[in-house]
């Protein structure tokens, strides 16, 4: 892996970091927009659902114009997030 990539690497985790500080903790925010959307869809959305649709919004956003670098970090961030809810170890 390049040296810029374990910096952006870097970068994502003072980013989770610092949203935790303003939107609270992640599994537990995930948790609760899952519970909101399986109620709105009628149907189960768990807390990994939500973080692989947020990677889609993201991507919906990369689409519609150049990848943002924010939007891209975002995306990492969710992966990371996606992937504790679902209690897999690094």
């Amino acid at each position: 892996m390049s040296q810029k990539a374990i910096d952006a690497l870097s970068q994502v985790q003072i980013i989770i970091a610092q949203r935790a500080k303003t939107h609270g903790d992640a599994d537990e925010t995930n948790n609760r927009i899952a519970d909101l959307w399986s109620e709105y869809l009628g149907q189960p959305v768990t807390a990994q659902d939500v973080a692989v649709l947020m990677i889609l919004l993201k991507v919906g956003r990369c689409k519609r114009g150049s990848p943002a670098r924010e939007h891209l970090e975002d995306v990492a961030g969710y992966a990371a997030i996606g992937i504790a809810d679902n209690g897999m170890e690094p």
